[in-house]
């Protein structure tokens, strides 16, 4: 069975766009999570990966939603809450040149943030995606 693909603009299943975002960030590996740091007395250093990689995380924020954008989120959020994977396509490549990135099987949702906001026909919320190392 093949893996439900995140609704991105381009790539929706509900209609032709998905929500748009108001800010789509892939975040640098943070490689200091994996790095044990052993500091000697005369100050010296010595460094340890304990493992060959590391998750990389993207975080999508929308603002300005309406009933019918949330509904895609809220759906898909709820299909797969943290443990179910799914395909996410990158909305756009790094550095950025107008095309979409890269296709990542595998990604989990780490978090999902229903915000705060001011009016019911204007909904915000935040996706926070991870790929564990295989």
């Amino acid at each position: 069975m093949p893996e439900d693909t995140y609704p991105t603009p381009l790539h929706s299943a509900s209609y032709d766009t998905g929500p748009f975002y108001i800010k789509y960030t892939k975040h640098a590996k943070q490689w200091k999570e994996i790095t044990l740091i052993s500091t000697f007395e005369d100050k010296g250093v010595d460094t340890n990966e304990s493992a060959a990689d590391m998750p990389q995380r993207w975080t999508i924020e929308y603002d300005g939603l309406e009933e019918e954008d949330v509904q895609i989120l809220d759906d898909f959020w709820n299909n797969h809450r943290l443990s179910i994977s799914f395909t996410f396509i990158e909305p756009r490549d790094r550095p950025w040149t107008g095309s979409e990135g890269l296709t990542i099987t595998g990604v989990k949702f780490e978090d999902y943030e229903d915000r705060d906001h001011d009016k019911v026909w204007i909904q915000r919320r935040i996706a926070h995606l991870i790929k564990y190392p295989s």
